[in-house]
């Protein structure tokens, strides 16, 4: 005999799939919504992933497409993007003139220097939620959940 509808419902609506998304996005929206009230209303949470990646490193456009999981040409229109907003710059590649190396400029450095802050305000937030100790536990748990399946934690 199958699940009654209630059950059905709740397994469709609380399983933990559905879960993390709908954490997930409610991360995003907090976090754009305070970067937009920062100034940053071109950026988008795909901007963010990009300039993070960047951070302390130079690479090529297809290592970037690579650690960030899309293509290499929805990276080029990213790449395209930030560097119009004056956020990375390219250079050649000394090893590859045919390829460019993209690295932050002044003002994607200071961007991520604002994302960490908002980074922290979120943090505080949901800790106001559910306690210190809960968020604790939460960042705990999350982690040893990730570790054992090879996810890269530093995206």
């Amino acid at each position: 005999m199958g699940l009654a509808s209630d059950q059905q419902r709740a397994l469709r609506d609380q399983n933990i799939g559905r879960l993390f998304l709908q954490a997930q996005r409610d991360y995003q929206r907090r976090a754009l919504q305070k970067l937009h009230a920062l100034g940053y209303s071109a950026l988008s949470p795909a901007h963010i992933t990009v300039l993070s990646q960047l951070a302390g490193e130079t690479m090529r456009t297809v290592v970037l497409a690579e650690r960030v999981g899309i293509t290499k040409q929805s990276m080029s229109d990213l790449v395209r993007d930030l560097e119009a907003h004056g956020y990375v710059a390219r250079a050649a590649d000394p090893r590859d003139k045919r390829a460019a190396l993209i690295r932050l400029t002044t003002a994607g450095e200071q961007i991520l220097a604002e994302v960490d802050q908002v980074k922290r305000d979120i943090e505080r937030e949901y800790t106001a939620r559910v306690g210190e100790q809960g968020f604790e536990q939460l960042l705990h748990l999350l982690t040893q959940l990730l570790q054992n399946d090879n996810v890269d934690l530093r995206g």
